[in-house]
């Protein structure tokens, strides 16, 4: 019976030492972890938040912006667009026609009609200035025919007069000739006088002349009217680009879209909201990543070329419900290389996340113009 009971508490107490055991072999080697993890922690420094890159929301723009094409000046309230030469995507050439506006045929008929005009002045000034020289040439003749004709009348009233007091001819006959020299002189102050008529000038030109002139000059003014009416009813390019939209299509009276818009999209921006407590961190000439879903896993590269001066309110605004949609922001621009350029041309506005490269704390000096 003894030997059952120190069987059974021989069995107990080994038990219990078994346990002990496992318990301080469990033990050390929990410390002995321990104290081999804590080192390898704090080998890791911690990132401090200012070598982290500055991120900013944005959007994609044409170097430049977009351009929003008005109707032309000479569009009235019912003008409609007329033609359209260009689609979406057309590249375009500076002081290219783009549209015509629907009263574009009459005004261009106006100008047809104005410039016949100017042309038919052109020959009646041509015509009057023959006409001018050929009057003074023949006026010119008149009075030297005139001036012979007096001397031949005169020479011949002196031979009568000494033929008369010899006794040789009769009073009538002296009276006659005294009668032609008078008309013969009256004949050249008259010759003279139309002489003096056509050399009247003004302005330096004969007066029929002169008069054809400005006949000339206020045709012409005319024709430039027409031709400033007739431009003012065409849209053209004011930069060599692209077509982004159109807005207004033939027949449609354009509205506060305007008629396309336009933009030169051979290089790309990003326009980016920097947050004001993220400010003082960027500087001009920071290099960028600009990621969108759309661009997969290969970002654009670009360089901060210019942060603004005034602060504003948020306009692009995160997905995220829970975003802040009323912070306040400076803006930036951030120019595209050419290779994204040409990745970027075709999604102008696409929203986009942009990562500037912080400065150093110590150079962290925010550089506008």
């Amino acid at each position: 019976m003894r030997m059952r009971v120190w069987n059974r508490r021989s069995i107990w107490f080994a038990a219990l030492l078994a346990g002990t055991t496992i318990l301080a072999v469990s033990a050390a080697t929990v410390a002995g972890r321990s104290a081999t993890s804590e080192p390898a922690a704090s080998k890791q420094a911690p990132v401090s938040p200012q070598a982290l890159p500055v991120v900013a929301l944005g959007r994609l723009e044409p170097l430049g912006e977009t351009l929003q094409l008005a109707s032309p000046s000479g569009a009235g309230q019912n003008a409609r667009v007329g033609i359209l030469f260009v689609a979406e995507g057309d590249m375009v050439a500076r002081g290219q026609i783009l549209a015509e506006l629907d009263n574009s045929p009459r005004l261009e008929a106006e100008r047809n009609s104005a410039k016949a005009s100017v042309e038919n002045k052109e020959l009646v000034l041509e015509r009057a200035r023959g006409d001018a020289h050929e009057a003074l040439a023949r006026r010119r003749l008149s009075v030297a025919r005139a001036d012979a004709e007096l001397k031949v009348r005169e020479s011949d009233l002196a031979r009568h007069e000494t033929l008369s007091a010899k006794g040789w001819t009769t009073p009538q006959i002296l009276d006659q000739r005294r009668l032609e020299r008078d008309l013969a002189r009256q004949s050249l102050e008259d010759a003279r006088a139309q002489l003096r008529r056509a050399q009247t000038l003004v302005d330096g030109e004969a007066l029929d002349v002169a008069v054809a002139v400005r006949d000339l000059a206020v045709a012409r003014a005319a024709l430039r009217t027409a031709e400033t009416v007739l431009e003012e009813s065409r849209l053209r390019s004011p930069i060599e680009g692209r077509v982004l939209r159109v807005t207004a299509r033939p027949g449609e009276r354009p509205g506060a879209d305007g008629i396309l818009e336009l933009g030169d999209t051979r290089r790309m921006t990003a326009i980016v909201e920097i947050y004001e407590s993220d400010a003082m961190r960027v500087i001009l000439g920071a290099s960028v990543e600009v990621r969108a879903p759309v661009f997969g896993d290969a970002p654009l590269i670009g360089t901060l070329t210019r942060v603004g001066l005034t602060v504003r309110r948020q306009s692009v605004v995160n997905a995220d419900p829970t975003a802040n949609t009323d912070a306040r922001v400076i803006q930036g621009t951030i120019l595209l290389d050419e290779p994204s350029s040409a990745r970027a041309a075709d999604y102008t506005r696409l929203q986009v996340r942009a990562f500037i490269v912080p400065q150093p704390p110590a150079t962290q000096i925010s550089e506008r113009r």
